[in-house]
């Protein structure tokens, strides 16, 4: 090793390690082996000389948040026993801006700091060889040395333990250099871990994808990025589209629209512009030509001019060849609702070639969970293992599944799994269980999941993606309908039920065309439109007749379909019809094999209300009394939450 003890014992020395001397001058130098060095230094990659402002919108209170943490108001507050630097951590997405913060803050703070080391930190060849060089141009080596990079690497690591500018032998204050130390793109902690200084005078910020980085060392500060704010995505888009110079109303609201889509990603927002630029387009003209939101993305997708695109830059394409299951699990996250994904809905069938339903282990499924979350591709909630993943990360992978080819597989899986949790209403139709509110908690978790599958299938329509998943989705959305209505929120069901009828336009079969027909029934009679409930309530009456004539077997379906036609009439002021309807329905209740009172309970009610109006006050009364005896026997007296 090159470096030594001076002899001259009357100028500055300062021990940084057992055996390495550095001679410290006054004047804001300091000396290795008789080489001046002069303060401040920066080791900054040359990507980023004359790099414009433009590029960038600033982050202020991300750049304050940096700043608290590695100057703090307080010092004291540090915790010195600690023995460890402050540093600040930010974590994100690939292209969310997580180097250009740090760049940003480096431009604006780097006066605060005598030296600045800016270092690529995703493999530990990479950070040997930037050490090595580093420790060679600051003279802790010489050229012989310098053949030897893990001990130059070593050296500028024990040097950053304690770079001192004076010491308490020479008259000149003591003083320590004051570093930042920037480790970019931290891709494994534990190498990281092997390069992290000694010491606790420094200052260190690192950028991730990985949100649990860094779990070997102490972090003073975390932020994870996320994209702009819309006004900021706006601005960057405008700058890197250079269509920033007129004042014009439409172009801020077409900007707008587009910050809007891709959630104010930087990157995206980057190469659209680029894309925009390029094509001798202005935002608006773009707009104009990609009119969708599928339309973008899909232009997105394709990239410009070689540029990395979304998928590439996040190494969705690489997760596809190497890793067919975390992939596979990411398709299925990007078609269920982003907030709040559940493990039960993603654990059982993750493997797509897995044709006998088999589950897949815990054990397994945190690992690929793992995979996913490690490049903050999904966030995990570490109390409930739930999952939560950003909107843009879905339409990315939603793009990629279409054109992969797999839409029609992830789509029907994603359907199958919610539709396996979803709790189905006894259509036996006259079983008080089926309206049970002990249900609503699973209704109500699920029921996000239903949303956007329904908007993912109507994307999926207008691209042309052809499936056979559309009777399944049909099904869930005629069950999410009738919860809607028991929550008493018609305006809700009426797109659920227009979606399952769209689905079901072209069939002819008549037990499908029954289930659209009580949906518009249950429609009709929460927003109480006789006419609708009487024209949708004859068609299914008119199916459950020849039904039976066919069978012969009375039904529990067609005593309903009996007493949805009294209401029917009932709603045309036709008393008698009605009476004589719920009737034959009680009568075909009283016949079923399973009988018991509580199947009387609807059309009891409805006689009751029907004599009220006729003016039978008594009659009304103690049919009435009589239903709710029998409720009351079946479900217990504090049964308020049922529907009936």
């Amino acid at each position: 090793m090159s470096l030594r003890p001076t002899e001259n014992r009357s100028s500055s020395l300062a021990l940084f390690s057992d055996s390495i001397f550095v001679r410290v001058p006054p004047g804001g130098r300091f000396i290795v082996d008789e080489k001046s060095v002069k303060l401040p230094v920066e080791f900054i990659p040359s990507r980023f000389k004359g790099r414009e402002a433009r590029y960038f919108q600033p982050m202020e209170k991300e750049l304050e948040r940096i700043q608290a943490t590695l100057f703090p108001s307080r010092p004291e507050n540090h915790d010195i026993q600690t023995q460890s630097h402050r540093a600040f951590s930010v974590t994100g997405l690939g292209g969310v801006g997580k180097t250009e913060l740090v760049y940003r803050y480096l431009t604006r703070f780097k006066y605060q700091f005598d030296a600045i080391f800016f270092v690529p930190a995703d493999s530990e060849s990479q950070l040997c060889k930037q050490y090595s060089a580093m420790s060679f141009e600051l003279g802790l080596v010489d050229s012989i040395d310098r053949s030897n990079p893990e001990l130059c690497s070593e050296t500028f690591r024990y040097w950053l333990g304690d770079p001192v500018t004076g010491i308490p032998e020479s008259q000149e204050a003591n003083a320590t250099v004051k570093w930042l130390l920037v480790f970019d793109n931290v891709r494994d902690p534990d190498i990281l871990e092997r390069f992290w200084p000694a010491g606790n005078k420094g200052s260190i910020i690192t950028t991730s994808r990985n949100p649990l980085s860094l779990h070997g060392v102490h972090i003073t500060e975390r932020l994870q990025l996320e994209g702009l704010a819309i006004p900021d995505a706006v601005q960057l888009l405008k700058s890197c589209a250079r269509d920033e110079s007129r004042d014009d109303s439409e172009l801020e609201k077409e900007a707008t629209t587009i910050a809007e889509w891709v959630e104010g990603f930087p990157l995206a927002l980057e190469q659209l512009g680029d894309i925009i630029y390029g094509n001798y387009l202005t935002i608006s003209r773009f707009r104009h030509i990609y009119p969708t939101k599928s339309d973008l993305f899909k232009r997105l997708h394709a990239g410009y001019n070689n540029n990395e695109t979304l998928a590439t830059t996040w190494d969705l394409e690489k997760l596809r060849e190497r890793n067919e299951e975390a992939f596979y699990m990411l398709c299925l996250v990007s078609l269920l609702d982003p907030e709040r994904i559940e493990n039960s809905i993603l654990i059982p069938r993750l493997d797509p070639s897995d044709t006998n339903s088999r589950s897949m282990s815990l054990s397994k499924y945190i690992s690929i969970r793992k995979k996913l979350a490690d490049t903050s591709l999904i966030d995990v909630d570490r109390e409930t293992g739930d999952i939560r993943v950003h909107r843009l990360v879905q339409d990315v992978t939603k793009s990629l599944v279409v054109h992969t080819g797999l839409a029609a597989s992830a789509f029907q899986t994603a359907i199958g799994r919610v539709a396996d949790q979803w709790p189905f209403l006894n259509r036996g139709y006259v079983i008080g269980s089926a309206t049970e509110a002990d249900r609503w908690e699973d209704c109500r978790r699920l029921y996000p999941h239903i949303l956007r599958l329904k908007q993912v299938y109507e994307e999926f329509v207008q691209l042309d993606v052809r499936f056979l998943a559309g009777p399944d989705l049909a099904e869930l959305l005629l069950k999410a309908a009738q919860y809607r209505l028991e929550c008493g929120v018609a305006h809700e069901a009426v797109s659920l039920l227009d979606t399952a009828e769209s689905i079901y336009q072209d069939s002819l079969d008549i037990e499908v065309r029954a289930k659209l027909y009580r949906g518009r029934i249950a429609l009709a009679t929460s927003s109480k439109n006789g006419g609708d409930l009487l024209y949708y309530a004859q068609l299914i009456f008119d199916i459950e007749k020849e039904r039976h004539r066919g069978t012969g077997l009375p039904s529990s379906i067609l005593a309903v379909a009996y007493n949805d036609l009294a209401i029917g009439w009932a709603y045309q002021r036709n008393w008698n019809t009605a009476i004589d309807l719920l009737n034959e329905s009680k009568k075909i209740r009283e016949g079923l094999p399973n009988f018991t009172r509580d199947m009387l309970f609807s059309p009891l009610c409805n006689l009751g209300l029907v004599y009220h109006h006729q003016h039978r006050y008594d009659e009304a009364e103690n049919i009435l009394n009589e239903a709710i005896k029998d409720h009351r026997e079946a479900f217990g007296p504090n049964d308020a939450e049922s529907i009936r």
